[in-house]
């Protein structure tokens, strides 16, 4: 990062501001690998919930007598605190997979002048 600050002074002098051309298509393609990141650590643990909730309205049709929305609740936080301990390492491969291309993608656009 501080490589980066410090080529920056290089690459533009301060007082001497101008933005590239292809900088609308980077931070396109930044906020598109944003979300695909997202989405991807955030899988599991919406999928875990998905099935918890199935679990529980399953359970509350078949025992109308058990309180779904007082049994629900505390499922489903037990599940997600279960799943995130369990997916929380494989979050960071899924980050660290994709950082060095959001960080070439945007060197790329502002070294390409």
């Amino acid at each position: 990062v501080m490589d980066a600050l410090l080529r920056s002074f290089t690459w533009m002098p301060p007082g001497h501001g101008q933005l590239p051309d292809s900088l609308l298509e980077a931070l396109t393609l930044v906020a598109a690998q944003s979300f695909e990141v997202g989405i991807r650590a955030a899988a599991p643990v919406l999928v875990a919930l998905l099935v918890a909730t199935l679990i529980v309205a399953l359970i509350s049709r078949t025992l109308p007598q058990l309180n779904a929305v007082a049994v629900g609740l505390n499922f489903n936080a037990l599940i997600v605190m279960g799943v995130l301990a369990l997916c929380l390492g494989s979050a960071a491969w899924v980050f660290q997979d994709h950082v060095e291309g959001v960080i070439d993608a945007v060197t790329n656009t502002f070294h390409s002048e």
